[in-house]
């Protein structure tokens, strides 16, 4: 396996009132919101990285972007980071899916200016919007929305690009359209990463699958082996109710 992101020992604290609590995630007045994780991302694939709401998981992905430090621990991240939000509205900027992807590579010293409106092209036919590109961007869909923010991170060259809830508020069509461009990233030799707690969506698009509880890595392994674990026992809605295969788990 050749990792795209490395971690190793990745811990973060917030010291808290009680500095006399003790036991569980608050030691020595410090609530530990990671708390010594190793983890390799392999380049190439898909993983989803799935906790309840609390588990860590947001910031662990912040600090894999580079937006966050850890107080102790190593970060090797090998290759440029996009961070795709859960609130695609609040990434887009553009009157126009044109626009909005020119805007995130404008000043940027790779991209000469005769070179942004190709780069800007192929990012749009690269996610299914080419047709879009000059139409107001507050009229796209939620998963088209979704998708013009996967196109600024391609124009960018990020070769890691992590999705954060990328479900929320979409409609069934949207979620197929999202999905459909998460499947073929790896072919586009980008290393994806989903950070959801909506299983039932997404696993079989990915190889590999973590989960994060209260701070700390309790899972590491391949969906099919994730789903003979105690999901439910760290705050996960088991994916297989409803459904007997894992093949099932992927809405396209």
């Amino acid at each position: 396996m050749t990792a795209a992101v490395h971690l190793e020992g990745i811990t973060k604290t917030f010291r808290v009132l009680d500095e006399e609590a003790e036991g569980g995630r608050i030691r020595g007045g410090f609530f530990y919101a990671l708390d010594g994780i190793s983890l390799d991302i392999e380049r190439g694939v898909c993983t989803v990285i799935a906790g309840a709401n609390g588990s860590g998981k947001s910031l662990l992905m912040s600090i894999i972007a580079g937006l966050e430090e850890p107080d102790s621990g190593t970060v090797e991240v090998r290759e440029k980071t996009g961070l795709v939000f859960q609130d695609a509205d609040s990434q887009i900027l553009g009157e126009t899916p044109r626009e909005d992807v020119a805007i995130g590579i404008r000043g940027k010293p790779f991209a000469r200016k005769a070179e942004i409106p190709p780069l800007v092209e192929a990012s749009l036919r690269d996610t299914g919007l080419l047709s879009r590109a000059d139409f107001p961007s507050r009229f796209l869909s939620g998963g088209e929305k979704r998708r013009l923010s996967v196109a600024g991170v391609l124009a960018m060259n990020a070769g890691i690009i992590i999705f954060d809830e990328p479900y929320a508020n979409l409609d069934y069509p949207g979620i197929v359209q999202v999905n459909t461009l998460i499947r073929d990233l790896p072919a586009k030799n980008k290393t994806v990463v989903i950070l959801t707690h909506e299983l039932e969506k997404c696993l079989a698009l990915a190889k590999r699958f973590a989960v994060l509880f209260e701070g700390k890595l309790v899972f590491d392994g391949t969906p099919a082996e994730s789903l003979k674990t105690p999901l439910e026992d760290w705050g996960i809605h088991h994916p297989l109710r409803g459904s007997s295969r894992l093949e099932e788990l992927i809405w396209l």
